[in-house]
């Protein structure tokens, strides 16, 4: 494992040399500058090897089919993160009452993924609020909530 936590690191790197070369500063009361940091901070990897596949939904649809699945199932989350296939892609899935990741959307597991479970109640509020399924996608809608206070405190 690995993969997706170097790209996220050179992700973040990328994000904020950027920011500094166009003279923006440090966000002021954010506890996170970047959503790469958030992630690599508060986030949890998982195997690919040990997930199971439980197709809820259409491709291109991850955040619709894992909202949906853990808000409908007892004991699910919803998690937000990044996962491989060919390589690190924004993406949703399970975790079922277990823990075991559970690919809602790809027809072949990803060979890993790190992402932040996404408590449901912020998955519902997020959605009522902003109309998105994906929490961290729509976040900017919420004044950029995630980044400015995590999620762990949420847990």
């Amino acid at each position: 494992m690995g993969d997706v936590r170097e790209f996220l690191e050179a992700m973040r790197d990328l994000t904020v040399k950027a920011a500094a070369n166009w003279g923006h500063s440090e966000q002021e009361g954010f506890l996170y500058q970047t959503y790469e940091d958030l992630l690599l901070t508060e986030g949890q990897e998982w195997k690919g090897a040990e997930a199971r596949v439980e197709i809820l939904g259409p491709m291109k649809n991850c955040y619709g089919n894992a909202g949906t699945a853990a808000l409908s199932r007892d004991g699910w989350s919803y998690v937000e993160g990044y996962a491989t296939s060919f390589m690190p892609i924004h993406h949703a899935w399970c975790l079922d009452q277990d823990g075991v990741v559970v690919e809602t959307t790809w027809p072949e597991p990803a060979e890993e993924y790190l992402g932040i479970i996404i408590p449901l109640p912020r998955l519902r509020q997020s959605l009522l609020e902003t109309g998105y399924t994906g929490v961290m996608p729509s976040d900017y809608l919420n004044q950029h909530r995630l980044l400015k206070e995590g999620i762990k405190g949420e847990l």
